[in-house]
C-alpha cells in the first residue's frame, strides 16, 4: 500500500494520479479511511458546441466497431442503462449483419432487493434476445468477504473500487470477449445543475399554475452563490450521516472538501459533462477494470463514457441539458424500449448481497485491528457494518481490517475456517 496516513489531510486536494496501465492503482491509507480516492478533477476545456451526430448515431457507430471485432457480452441487469445498451447493440448487429451480443445477467437468488428478473424478462421479450446467459451468484460468493472476493483481495490488495474484487466471480466466462457496460449512464444522462432552471422555464411557458414550492427551492439552490451552495451541501451531508465513522477533525475537513467539490459543478451542462470524464474515481476505476479484465482475456468497453457520446449528449441537451433522466432516455432510446422501462424510477440494491452474513460475523468479532483509532471511531464503524444497509464508503475499511487480521477464510460465525 502506498504510504499516506489518514492524518495527512493535505492529500484531500492532491493531484489526480496517472491512470494505471501495467500496474493497478491501490488505495492508500487515507483513501481507505475516507472511502474514496483522492484528487481534484482535471477541469476540461470548453470548446464551442457545433453541429454533429446525435447521441444515438455516435453510440451506433461505436457499437458497430466493437461488434465487428469478435464476440461481445452486454452486462445486462435490467436497469435503464443496460437495457438501452442491449437494445441498441442488438439493433446495430441485426442491421449490419453482425453477430448478436450475448446478454449476461448476474442473479442473486433469495435477495429480494437485488431481484430485477421481472424487468429483465420484460426487456428480453420486447427485444427478442436470442442469447441470454444468467449467472447465479449464491452466497457466500456474492459477499465482499466471501471466497471469491477474498481470494482476489489477498492477491491484489486494496483496489478502487472496492467491489471490483467481486468481478472475479464471473469474468472467467468472458474470456476472449468484449464486455459492454452501461457504466456512466446516471452521470451522463442524468440532470445537472441547470436542469431545475430548465424545468422551471418550461413549466412557466406551459403551466404556470403548476409551480411547486419544492421546484422553486431547488432552482434557488442551483443559482445561489457558491458559499451558500457549499453550506447547503455540507448541511445535507451532515444530516445524512455521511462519513459518520470518522473522528474530528478529519471528518469536518472531509465534509467541507466534499461540499466544496459538489458546489464546483459548472452551470453549462456541457462543461459539467466534460468535467465528469476527468473525475479521479472514474479514471482510476475504469483503468483498474481494464487491468483486471486482462487477467481473464477480456476487455471492458463503456459506451456511455466515450468522449464522442458525451459531446453528442451535450449538443443534444443544449446549454441547460435535459430536464430529467426520463427525458434523456425518451429522446435517445424511446424507439427501442417499452415505456415502462424508459420511465422507470426504481433501482435494484445489492447491499444485502455484498454485505451479508460474513460481513456481520466478522464485524461482531472484530477487535479494531487494521484501522487508525485516531481517525476512526471503531464502535461506530462496527455498528455501520452491522446495519441493514452498510455504507459503501466503509467497504475499503472492511477489506483493510480483514487483511490486517490475517485475511482468514470465514464461516457465518466469524471464525476462521
Amino acid at each position: 500500500m502506498r504510504q499516506a496516513t489518514c492524518t495527512d489531510a493535505s492529500l484531500l486536494s492532491a493531484p489526480v494520479p496517472n491512470k494505471p496501465v501495467v500496474a493497478p492503482y491501490r488505495m492508500n491509507e487515507l483513501e481507505v479511511t475516507l472511502g474514496f480516492v483522492l484528487g481534484s478533477p482535471r477541469l476540461a476545456d470548453e470548446p464551442p458546441l457545433r453541429r454533429g451526430a446525435t447521441p444515438l448515431q455516435v453510440l451506433v457507430g461505436g457499437l458497430r466497431e466493437t461488434l465487428s471485432h469478435g464476440p461481445c457480452l452486454v452486462s445486462f441487469s435490467g436497469g435503464r442503462d443496460s437495457s438501452a445498451l442491449l437494445a441498441v447493440a442488438l439493433d446495430t448487429a441485426r442491421r449490419e449483419g453482425l453477430p448478436e451480443p450475448v446478454a449476461l445477467t448476474l442473479r442473486y437468488p433469495g435477495i429480494a432487493t437485488a431481484d430485477e428478473s421481472a424487468w429483465q424478462e420484460l426487456v428480453v421479450r420486447h427485444l427478442g434476445v436470442a442469447e441470454w446467459e444468467r449467472v447465479l451468484i449464491d452466497p457466500p460468493s456474492s459477499e465482499i468477504l466471501g471466497p471469491v472476493a477474498s481470494a482476489s483481495l489477498r492477491e491484489r490488495g486494496l483496489l478502487w473500487p472496492p467491489a471490483l474484487h467481486l468481478s472475479a466471480a464471473w469474468l472467467q466466462r468472458a474470456e476472449g470477449a468484449t464486455i459492454l457496460t452501461g457504466e456512466g449512464g446516471d452521470e451522463v444522462l442524468g440532470p445537472h445543475r441547470a436542469a431545475a432552471m430548465h424545468f422551471l422555464a418550461r413549466t412557466l411557458l406551459r403551466r404556470p399554475a403548476k409551480l411547486r414550492p419544492a421546484l422553486l427551492k431547488t432552482v434557488a439552490g442551483s443559482v445561489a452563490p457558491k458559499p451558500l451552495r457549499v453550506r447547503a451541501a455540507r448541511k445535507d451531508l451532515v444530516n445524512n450521516g455521511a462519513l459518520a465513522w470518522l473522528r474530528s477533525p478529519l471528518r469536518e475537513l472531509a465534509l467541507t472538501e466534499i461540499a466544496e467539490l459538489s458546489a464546483q459543478e459548472p452551470w453549462p451542462a456541457a462543461k459539467a459533462l466534460r468535467d465528469h470524464l476527468n473525475e479521479p474515481a472514474l479514471l482510476i476505476g475504469e483503468a483498474n477494470r481494464t487491468w483486471l479484465a486482462a487477467f481473464y482475456g477480456a476487455r471492458f468497453v463503456h459506451p456511455f463514457l466515450d468522449s464522442g457520446f458525451v459531446e453528442a449528449v451535450a449538443r443534444d441537451g443544449g446549454r441547460w441539458g435535459y430536464t430529467s433522466r426520463t427525458e434523456a432516455m425518451s429522446r435517445i432510446f424511446g424507439a427501442f424500449l417499452p415505456e415502462a422501462v424508459i420511465t422507470r424510477k426504481t433501482k435494484a440494491r445489492f447491499n444485502e448481497a455484498v454485505h451479508g452474513h460474513l460481513t456481520r460475523a466478522f464485524a461482531t468479532n472484530w477487535d479494531g485491528t487494521g484501522v487508525d483509532r485516531a481517525c476512526v471511531d471503531v464502535d461506530t464503524l462496527r455498528s455501520l457494518w452491522l446495519d441493514e444497509f452498510v455504507p459503501a464508503g466503509t467497504t475499503a475499511l472492511l477489506q483493510a481490517a480483514w487483511l490486517a487480521c490475517g485475511s482468514p477464510a470465514l464461516d457465518e460465525a466469524g471464525a476462521a475456517q
